[in-house]
């Protein structure tokens, strides 16, 4: 995690976002900086990471612009086969990072290693099924639900 505030706008802004698994349009990219500008030159910490996830999930033009829905994978791979699986999240973000970040500030990441995608755009997910850690009997559900929509 970057250091300063600078270095998250900075990625969050940047042609991209800040990793591989999404591209954040132009559009959302404006409106990230122009949310992220009166945080410049503070000192991350926990606080502030709260506070920028705050901002960036609940932001209305930002949400209008509907950012991706991120399939978040929790696991734990020191775990014997059958207890490794601990959850998965499906939040809406602009990057992956952000939200796996989200799921640890908020308490809905079980801890364990994440790993995550895009899901994408034309997919139609219940909102019951977001925001929270999904059991395995859920996510398999959400799956198979999914899978329907696709298939």
């Amino acid at each position: 995690m970057p250091q300063s505030i600078d270095g998250i706008i900075q990625r969050l802004v940047d042609r991209g976002g800040v990793d591989v698994s999404a591209q954040v349009e132009e559009p959302m990219r404006r409106r990230v900086a122009e949310l992220m500008a009166p945080l410049k030159g503070q000192a991350l910490c926990h606080d502030l990471a709260v506070q920028i996830t705050t901002i960036l999930s609940t932001d209305r033009m930002l949400l209008a612009l509907q950012p991706p829905r991120f399939w978040i994978h929790f696991s734990d791979p020191d775990a014997a086969p059958a207890e490794r699986f601990l959850g998965v999240v499906v939040t809406r973000a602009v990057s992956l990072e952000l939200a796996i970040l989200s799921a640890a500030l908020f308490d809905i990441h079980p801890g364990g290693q994440a790993n995550g995608a895009e899901l994408s755009a034309y997919l139609t997910i219940d909102d019951a099924f977001c925001d929270r850690l999904l059991s395995p009997a859920e996510a398999e559900h959400l799956t198979r639900m999914l899978d329907a929509q696709v298939n």
